[in-house]
């Protein structure tokens, strides 16, 4: 890979080191995850439900940025995998809106009843007989995922998939993910050889069972009765606690850890202005009471929205991997990628990378805060802990 490098060296350019060292640090990333597979296949069915959808955004721009650099033919993402990475955006002006984002959260809310719930025929309604029917998992104190968030980011064209064989859903989509990833893997070896580069800690996950109506409870005080409401704040809250998750357990280094942080809080926080345009929109018809929508706005202060807003340039720098000379207007020879990363961000933001990466840290522990205090997320409970689970 390095020699490839090398004879198309008048392609890359200095500014192009840190989407380098983005490449190598994925790469990264995914023989870790691989590595937790084969020495604790136990636990890695919960690591792979909090990677896959930062997976899915790696390998949409890394393989098209290693053909137009490269000079290489491989094959990108399909159809699987772009819908799972256009569900990390969650609201979304392209491919997602409020209306179909609902119909998609409450199919899968169904489903979980038809799982849980008994039907009764004489009354044609579904009936509580006292089961969890919602399971949360935690990696230290990070809420990272639940049982209706992974239904909707596997099933998001057919919450029906879940539980049959018919189509092998996660089969296809665990063979896509590992035909692009094996290039970014075998790009970061042929610069880290090393296994121990790859080696990790156990992926030791917490877990409690929950009755969704009860995570419901505190946001039908607030006067909202749409199931939908919770479920997309809550996505959007282990969206974040998941980058956290895993750079707490060795998985991101410190490039992957910034490129992360930055993608799923703009992601969040866009969504989130949507949701609120949305309703606010929709003014005397709105479901969703005026005190709620003002506590929506209130997630972040101004000065936190402006840094959201000022720094979304990084992003789009990151996420495809296109420093372009409008935010690193210098050419530099032999740059290191954090100086080509301090660079951009004192163009774009006027601050350091080290500065621009305490502030991204500030926010979203902010965001992650505000969100679980507005619906009341519950943090995880030794006493909730489902019947013969050993984490």
């Amino acid at each position: 890979m390095q020699m490839l490098m090398m004879n198309n060296a008048n392609s890359l350019l200095s500014r192009d080191s840190f989407s380098l060292q983005l490449i190598i640090e994925e790469g990264i990333f995914l023989g870790r995850l691989l590595d937790q597979h084969e020495r604790f296949p136990d636990n890695s069915p919960c690591l792979i439900l909090t990677a896959l959808p930062f997976l899915t955004i790696a390998e949409h721009d890394a393989i098209p940025f290693l053909n137009r650099k490269l000079g290489l033919g491989l094959p990108t993402e399909d159809a699987r995998l772009t819908s799972i990475r256009h569900m990390t955006k969650s609201l979304d002006s392209k491919h997602f809106d409020f209306e179909a984002y609902s119909c998609q959260a409450n199919k899968v809310i169904e489903h979980l009843n038809k799982q849980f719930y008994l039907f009764n025929k004489k009354t044609g309604s579904w009936i509580d007989w006292g089961r969890t029917n919602v399971g949360i998992s935690y990696y230290e104190d990070a809420p990272i995922y639940a049982s209706y968030s992974s239904t909707h980011l596997f099933t998001q064209d057919s919450p029906d998939l879940l539980g049959t064989d018919e189509h092998k859903y996660e089969d296809q989509i665990g063979f896509s993910t590992g035909k692009s990833g094996r290039v970014l893997l075998e790009f970061a070896k042929s610069y880290f050889p090393s296994p121990e580069m790859y080696q990790t800690h156990r992926f030791h996950v917490k877990a409690n069972d929950w009755k969704y109506g009860k995570l419901t409870a505190s946001l039908e005080k607030q006067g909202i009765h749409d199931d939908s409401i919770i479920f997309f704040f809550s996505e959007l809250l282990m969206l974040l606690s998941s980058v956290c998750a895993l750079r707490s357990a060795g998985y991101f280094n410190d490039a992957a850890w910034l490129k992360y942080s930055s993608l799923t809080l703009d992601h969040a926080w866009r969504a989130i202005e949507r949701f609120s345009g949305y309703h606010r929109k929709k003014g005397d018809k709105s479901t969703i009471p005026t005190d709620f929508l003002n506590s929506v706005s209130r997630l972040l202060n101004r000065d936190e929205k402006k840094f959201i807003n000022k720094t979304h340039p990084l992003r789009n720098a990151m996420m495809h991997y296109d420093f372009t000379d409008k935010i690193v207007p210098i050419e530099m020879d032999g740059s290191d990628p954090w100086t080509v990363m301090s660079v951009a961000s004192e163009t774009v933001a006027g601050m350091s990378a080290l500065e621009y990466g305490c502030e991204l840290f500030r926010v979203r522990d902010k965001l992650i805060d505000s969100i679980s205090e507005l619906i009341s997320f519950p943090n995880y409970k030794p006493t909730k802990r489902p019947l013969g689970w050993l984490g």
